[in-house]
């Protein structure tokens, strides 16, 4: 019986979230159907530590989602970032960090996204 649930243990932990890259990149994104002006539009890059799957993402992405003015969010753990397009009348920066931090993972830095062609 020890033996079985040692075995169980080490299966679990080994499917379990882990850090190896997948050979399938899948992002997990959200989009809002919310009209912003242009000259309203924000596009911000997140650099996110702590993210190991998808399951980060999509938590990253319901902390985010729960903001107002937020247009669409994409988190992807292998390339450690989450991109954010928002109204930046309704919301800033610094919440939608303090949003990933309360999800419980780190902003190392942000850069805003030109949207100029």
């Amino acid at each position: 019986m020890r033996a079985l649930t040692i075995l169980l243990s080490f299966v679990f932990i080994v499917t379990a979230c882990n850090k190896s890259p997948q050979s399938k990149h899948i992002e997990n994104e959200e989009s809002h159907d919310i009209e912003v002006a242009a000259e309203n539009l924000s596009t911000i890059d997140f650099e996110v530590h702590g993210m190991t799957c998808t399951g980060c993402e999509k938590a990253i992405t319901s902390s985010i989602d729960k903001l107002e003015g937020i247009q669409s969010v994409t988190a992807s753990h292998i390339d450690s970032n989450t991109v954010v397009s928002f109204d930046k009348l309704k919301t800033d920066p610094e919440k939608i960090k303090e949003a990933i931090q309360s999800a419980g993972y780190v902003v190392a830095a942000y850069v805003e996204v030109s949207t100029e062609e």
